[in-house]
């Protein structure tokens, strides 16, 4: 038992080290808005770009579902808790390296007592509603010419039907909730973007409200398979500096029920799921050389 208890803990602190390596190249090629004490330090621009500003805030620990917790606890010799806060980690990290290529950034998922109260402030200051997933808008291409002609005659399919209770007949009805909905942000403390913004002076702000790993099979049979499809999804809320809210939605990728390593689960999807986020936020207008070809 204790030697298997060894082997159990060496693989916890390799595969934190690992992730620590991984943060600490992230900070070495940074161009992420100093800090020091909490308080923004001053930065040197590219003269060519105004880069903005994005505070990402990750997930309360609480806003985590995940039906692959056992499977991957069984792979990487890792608990709940640790399993959790490696997935947080990670996405934190995937977001970094991404958000990094265009803007400047605020991390609040650090190790800093001082940023640690101000994420605890930022917690209590908002709560979620569980709201539809916005339509998608609509292409442009598909409304012109005979597409659009196309488009336009074709029958629309039904929309999928809000669930509830209702009384029919002198019967209660109970019809199932058919529309896909999302942790959305509500900001329950309007202060919260004035003492945010003294602060860390960030020009957006990237809210990561819920994570999770969900089993996505359509019926029994499939689990019958070692391999059927699971999906990763992102619940997110983007507001600017004045707290409006610039984008709010859910998106995701699929994995196969066979990849339990954790470490291999973020590394190959987290930052496809990091590219999905950060296109969202409002990207700064690069300069074009004149001379380029």
């Amino acid at each position: 038992m204790y030697v298997l208890d060894f082997f159990a803990r060496k693989t916890v602190v390799t595969f934190f080290f690992c992730l620590t390596a991984v943060f600490a190249w992230s900070q070495e090629t940074s161009r992420s808005v100093p800090i020091s004490n909490g308080v923004l330090d001053s930065v040197s621009l590219d003269p060519a770009v105004d880069r903005p500003t994005l505070m990402l805030i990750p997930f309360a620990p609480r806003m985590y579902r995940s039906d692959v917790d056992r499977d991957v606890a069984e792979a990487s010799q890792l608990n709940f808790q640790q399993i959790r806060g490696f997935f947080r980690l990670g996405l934190d990290n995937a977001l970094y390296i991404e958000a990094d290529k265009t803007m400047q950034t605020v991390r609040m998922h650090a190790d800093d007592p001082d940023i640690n109260r101000d994420l605890y402030y930022i917690y209590k200051s908002i709560n979620y509603d569980f709201v539809p997933v916005p339509a998608p808008e609509p292409d442009p291409s598909e409304t012109k010419g005979v597409k659009g002609l196309v488009h336009r005659i074709k029958p629309k399919e039904p929309a999928p039907q809000e669930g509830g209770t209702t009384l029919e007949n002198g019967q209660i009805q109970t019809t199932p909730d058919e529309v896909e909905r999302y942790m959305k942000t509500k900001v329950v403390n309007p202060n919260m973007f004035d003492f945010l913004g003294e602060k860390y002076q960030a020009d957006y702000y990237l809210f990561i409200n819920e994570l999770d790993l969900l089993n996505a099979a359509n019926d029994y049979r499939d689990f019958e398979s070692d391999n059927f499809s699971r999906y990763i999804k992102v619940h997110y809320t983007i507001f600017d500096a004045d707290g409006a809210v610039v984008a709010s939605n859910t998106t995701g990728v699929y994995f196969s029920s066979i990849e339990n390593d954790l470490r291999e689960i973020i590394t190959a999807h987290f930052p496809k799921l990091a590219a999905l986020v950060i296109q969202e936020v409002p990207q700064p207008i690069l300069a074009v050389d004149p001379e380029a070809p």
